[in-house]
């Protein structure tokens, strides 16, 4: 069975702790005010229109660059070593629950902050910023502080965070069929 490292748990909760970030109880927090309402129909296009052009630039970028252009990142050659149980679990948490943390605290909490007082460009350079280092690839750095800008925009563009959440569970699914299909 799998440790959660205390230090992560702490230091999430401790940045939370310092955003300021809501600890409301459920029924505020689903509020027809708060940031997981549903978007309008409109916003599903551009999700998918995002979600596309990130992808297919992403996916020729190496061919156009060298495979070794884009480093495979220290997760990403575990996954590709996985079988079974430990593999499916691995996507579930890719796919599904670090999306939603990164995007709770990062789009919600974060930037949600900025948003409240009025400073919504300065709020998505810092969720970005703190996105890109949350990742601790320093190679990859300016790609990661690239996908929290465009994710910070499209949460206050569709005033929601499914959207960014689906975008960033899309982007995690072509991350990990590139570890797969790079493997050795």
């Amino acid at each position: 069975m799998a440790s959660i490292d205390a230090g992560v748990v702490v230091s999430v909760c401790e940045f939370a702790r310092l955003c300021r970030c809501p600890t409301a109880p459920l029924q505020r927090a689903w509020s027809p005010n708060a940031a997981w309402h549903r978007p309008a129909r409109t916003a599903w296009r551009l999700v998918t229109f995002v979600l596309l052009a990130t992808v297919a630039i992403g996916s020729i970028t190496p061919y156009v660059l060298g495979r070794n252009w884009v480093p495979l990142t220290s997760v990403q050659r575990v996954v590709a070593e996985l079988r079974g149980g430990p593999l499916a679990m691995a996507w579930c948490t890719a796919v599904g629950a670090g999306p939603l943390q990164e995007e709770i605290l990062f789009r919600g909490c974060l930037l949600g902050r900025f948003r409240k007082q009025g400073y919504v460009a300065s709020g998505m350079v810092w969720s970005a910023l703190a996105f890109a280092v949350a990742h601790g690839v320093p190679s990859l750095l300016p790609a990661y502080f690239l996908h929290g800008l465009i994710l910070g925009w499209l949460c206050h563009r569709t005033a929601s965070l499914w959207p960014p959440f689906v975008v960033h569970a899309g982007w995690n699914v072509t991350a990990l069929l590139w570890a797969i299909h790079l493997a050795p």
